[in-house]
This record gives C-alpha cells, structure tokens and sequence, in this order.
C-alpha cells in the first residue's frame, strides 16, 4: 500500500500553525506556569469527598477564572469539577466518542506550548542591523502622506436648465468674492489672505451646501479622486489663501486653503521598538515554521496509508474495515473509524469541506499526526511531567467532564418534559406582541447608481458630498427617459460597458428601512407604478425607485410564529435546568467542602 510522502510540500500547508493554536485551545483552559508558593506547590488547601485540592491547583486555575476571584471561589470551582468527574466517570461517559477524544486531546497537547516557547523560538533577540534591515525594507509603510483641506462657497448649476439660470449662479459666486474682498481694498492684489470668520460669514449667506455651510472639507491625500480642478486650485494656495471663482463639474466654487502638509516619513528611533516586535514574531515564526516542516519530512515517525484512509473520505460509500490501521503515529497504529470519530468530532467543519483526498489528509496531519509529534518532543523534554502541567492537565479534564456531564443530563431532563402548552404559547406570543408586528412594506423597482466610497465610514464629508452630486446628476438623467416611458432593462444594460454600471432588481422594502424619513413620508403616498420624482440618497450610494406594490403594516398570526415561539420556550427551560443542576452540584460540595 502506498505511503503518503507527497504531503511534505510546502506551501500552504504552513497554515498547519493556526490547527495548532486550535488544537491547543479545544478544551478552553488557558495555559499559565505557576509559581510554587512559600509553603509548597504540594499543600493540601482543602478536601472534599474524598479528593483534595492542593495549592497548586489553586495557582494553576487562578488565570482561567474571572479577575479578583476569591480563593474560596477558586476551590468550590475545583471541588465541583472533582465531583462532576467523578459523577461522569460512573456514568461512563467518558467513552462516548466526542468525549472520549477531546479527553484525548487534553492529554496529548500537554506541554506543547512549552515546547515553542521554552525550546522552539527560545532565544530569538533580533539584532539592531536586522530591525534597522526591516525598516528599510518596509520604508514606504512609514511614509505619511501629504495632505490638505480647504473650506469652501458653492453655487450649484445642477439643477440648472437653461443658461441663463447659470448665469445667476455665477453671479451669486461673483458677489461673494467680491464681498470676501472688500476687507483688503480696492484692487487687491494676489495672495487674497482672507479672515476666518470672514469667510464662514459669507459662505452662510451665499454657499448652496448641505448641512453646516462653514465645514472644512478635507484633509484629502494628495492621492486621492478629488476632482482635478479643485485639487490643482487648492494647492496652488498657501494656507489662509482665498481663490478666484472658478468652475467644477457641479457648479462655481471659491476656496479658502487651511492647511497643508507635505509628505513626510517616520524616523527610524519613532518606530523601532515597535518594529523590533513585529521582527520577532516574524523570526519567531518562521521559526515554528522550519520547525513543524522538519517534522512532517521526517516520514520516519508517521504514516497514511492512502488506500485505507480513502474509504473515510466524507461522501465516501465503502465498506471501512475496522481492523486495518489508516494512520501510524511511531508504533501505533489508528483503524480509520478512530480518525473518522476524532475529526468529525473535534473538526467537523474543516472535514466535512474536505472531500478530496490530498485535503483530507492534510488536514488528519495538521489536527491528528502533528499533535502527537509535538506531544512526543515535549516528553523527550521532560515538560509533560512538570507539576503545573499535570495539574492544569487534571484541571481542564475534570472541567471538560464536568460541563459534559450537565449538558447530557440536561439533555435528558429537558427531553423528559412535555411539549410547551397552547396556554403557555399563547401567552409568550402576547407578551412578545412587539416583536411580531411588521412593517408596512412597499414593493419597488430600484435602480442604483453604487458608491463604494461610501463603505469607509471615516471617509471625508465633503467627498461624499461630490460623489452623491455626480450619482444624482446621472440618475436625474435616467429618471427623466424613464418618466418619457424608457425600458428601465434597456436604461441599465447601456451602462454595463461604463465604469461604474448601474443595477436594478425589484424587492420589498420595510417601512422606516433604506430611506430617510423625509422620503418615506412622500413615498406612502406615491402613485403605485409611477417613478418617484428625484433621486434617493442612501447608504450604499444614489437611488430612483418606482412604487409598483404595497403591503400594509401588520402582526404575524399566531400559526406564524409557533415553532418559533415553542423553541424559545425550550430552550428557556433548558438554561434553567442547566442552572439548576449547577447549583445542586455546588450545594453538594458546600456540604462535603473542608478548607484547611
């Protein structure tokens, strides 16, 4: 049979490190090394039933509980974990198989954290030449970009439909920038240094502008999609400088420059001991990297038999023989039903998606053989035998059996119950009455004109403020052939070649949900099959709808909701079973408990 040598290349096969970091934290207890107290890591603290907690477990599981637990806490936690183990032992459910193999786990990734930490990557001080070798290297990450902002008066030409409204708009602008002027005399000359407080005063009597009329827009990088005219206008200036009224794609503009900023790059001394971490971690793991890559070419230590482990591939229809090994580890040998169970079991997910058998079987090396590898060094290292490790071993699996042991018994209390009562049902519907009420809905044709700007929330006002003038401008134009009677098909499918095509799809949109208030109050009264008479801004970018239905606002019926509503009522009852069985084994131990 054929031995799977072909796994060793790399690759992305390096992904191995994150199954470690997963296998390590299965069973959800952190990892600590405990310092032995004055009086001995050995000193029993208390007893209970016939078990006892020692100092060294208070040490070990003080980490893993919530900050500033008191002693007393930490041991009834321990002493209820001791009885639940022993409770679950009796009951033998340690041999099911999900329990069984996650216990597995605990025992096999002893120590593999000391392992990197102590041995692995112990050691690793990146030198001053090599930190400095990374910050010229990354040299363009310390680059901070130049920058300015502006503030500005606008007179929108827009909504403009002859040339002689235009002209009105730049007659407007004009008297602005002659009213700006007249602190600084008759034929002022250039530079134009005009006052703040000036320039706010009369932007809020001339500006076309939504919201605040005095914001300052910007700062803008120099790299960014600004329109050329204004960027080229703005950085003609110096800060406090005014502009001559020039012309944009919305209309006239006069600017007044605040700041600006050059490009300028971060000192070494600034970051380095930032970036001496980043070099470490980097060192450290390619390092685990080097490492985890020898163990897997060492093909001495492991095998997959590639015939045999075929037949448990999921979707697979063979018979699988329960006798021959899938999987050899040093001497021992795995049938497949135990890969089978220890991967559906620990790593459903990632083995269900694993259909093909090279995935497969990278996946039972990374989750299944490596663990072992690492598990075999760590004992050839003396760290498995370690005190702490030992207790934080006996901690998280009397945790695991504990928590193993309510779910189950939960379980079968909550399946004894009867089904909920159409009494209770009923009520829980009432009292949930709120939460069943559905808004009125409308039933639309929406055409988009997307701005994918808008997905940055720390974008710039006044940027957005530009792309949602150019998406209105091009809607306002569609909208028009389509109120003449245009195909809406036929308005968009012209624009699939331009860089930003626009979409349409027909849905059902919530009352109150997509369009501001203002807009829904005319839009519920809107002629169904009509287009709605402007352009909608919304969060996605520019929209024109067309009404085509309505659905009023309503309650769903009781029929609607049941299963929804029998399930909240069962899962409800299963969180207080739950608590109740907790809260008895802990009584149970208070009883028994005696603190030393």
């Amino acid at each position: 049979m054929t031995c799977c040598h072909d796994v060793r290349r790399k690759g992305t096969e390096m992904r191995k490190l994150w199954f470690i970091l997963v296998f390590m934290q299965v069973c959800g207890i952190g990892w600590c090394q405990a310092q032995s107290p004055e009086d001995g890591p050995d000193k029993v603290v208390a007893e209970c039933d016939g078990e006892v907690i020692r100092k060294i477990d208070l040490d070990v599981a003080r980490p893993t509980l919530p900050a500033g637990a008191t002693d007393e806490f930490i041991i009834e936690q321990l002493a209820r974990n001791l009885l639940g183990q022993k409770k679950a032992l009796q009951a033998g459910i340690d041999q099911e198989p999900d329990i069984k193999w996650r216990l597995w786990a605990i025992g096999m990734n002893a120590a593999s954290r000391d392992l990197f930490e102590r041995q692995i990557i112990a050691g690793i001080n990146p030198s001053d030449e090599e930190v400095k070798k990374a910050y010229q290297e990354r040299i363009t990450n310390y680059v901070v970009p130049g920058s300015f902002s502006f503030r500005y008066i606008f007179g929108d030409t827009t909504e403009c439909t002859s040339k002689e409204q235009v002209a009105e708009v730049r007659k407007k602008i004009d008297q602005a920038h002659q009213e700006l002027l007249k602190p600084l005399g008759q034929n002022a000359a250039q530079p134009w240094i005009v006052a703040v407080t000036h320039f706010n005063e009369v932007a809020g009597k001339y500006s076309d502008v939504r919201g605040d009329p005095t914001r300052i827009a910007g700062p803008f990088t120099h790299k960014e999609p600004l329109q050329p005219v204004i960027k080229k206008m703005a950085l003609s200036l110096v800060p406090g400088e005014m502009s001559e009224v020039f012309s944009t794609r919305y209309g006239y503009e006069i600017i007044r420059l605040e700041t600006r900023i050059e490009d300028a790059t971060t000192e070494f001394d600034t970051v380095k001991d930032t970036l001496r971490q980043e070099v470490l971690r980097s060192q450290q793991n390619q390092k685990a990297k080097d490492y985890i890559q020898k163990l897997k070419d060492d093909t001495s230590r492991y095998e997959i038999y590639e015939d045999r482990f075929a037949q448990i591939l999921p979707g697979a229809h063979f018979e699988v023989p329960s006798t021959t090994a899938a999987i050899r580890v040093g001497r021992k040998l795995y049938p497949p039903g135990d890969i089978e169970d220890y991967l559906k079991n620990l790593y459903r997910k990632e083995w269900v998606r694993a259909r093909e058998k090279k995935e497969a079987m990278n996946l039972a090396w990374q989750a299944f053989i490596l663990p072992q590898l690492l598990h075999e060094e760590a004992e050839k290292a003396g760290y498995t035998r370690e005190a702490t490790e030992q207790a934080r071993i006996r901690i998280e699996k009397a945790s695991f059996l504990t928590n193993s042991l309510l779910r189950k018994e939960t379980e079968r209390l909550a399946g004894e119950l009867p089904k909920p009562t159409t009494d209770e049902i009923e009520d829980l519907y009432v009292l949930q009455s709120d939460k069943h009420r559905v808004a009125a809905q409308y039933q639309m044709t929406v055409i988009t004109h997307p701005i994918d700007e808008l997905k940055n929330r720390s974008s710039n006002p006044a940027r957005n403020e530009f792309l949602y003038r150019e998406g209105e401008k091009r809607l306002s134009d569609i909208l028009a052939s389509l109120i003449a009677g245009a195909s809406p098909d036929q308005a968009v499918k012209a624009t699939q070649s331009e860089k930003t095509p626009l979409n349409k799809d027909v849905r059902w949109i919530s009352k109150g949900l997509e369009f501001q208030e203002e807009t829904w109050s005319k839009l519920v009264s809107w002629p169904v099959g009509q287009w709605y008479s402007q352009p909608i801004r919304t969060e996605k970018g520019v929209v024109i709808v067309q009404v085509l239905d309505m659905a009023p606002e309503r309650t769903k019926p009781l029929s609607e909701v049941r299963s929804q509503l029998e399930r909240e009522l069962k899962n409800s009852t299963t969180r207080e079973i739950f608590s109740r069985q907790a809260s008895q084994m802990l009584d149970e131990v208070r009883a028994s408990l005696k603190m030393k």
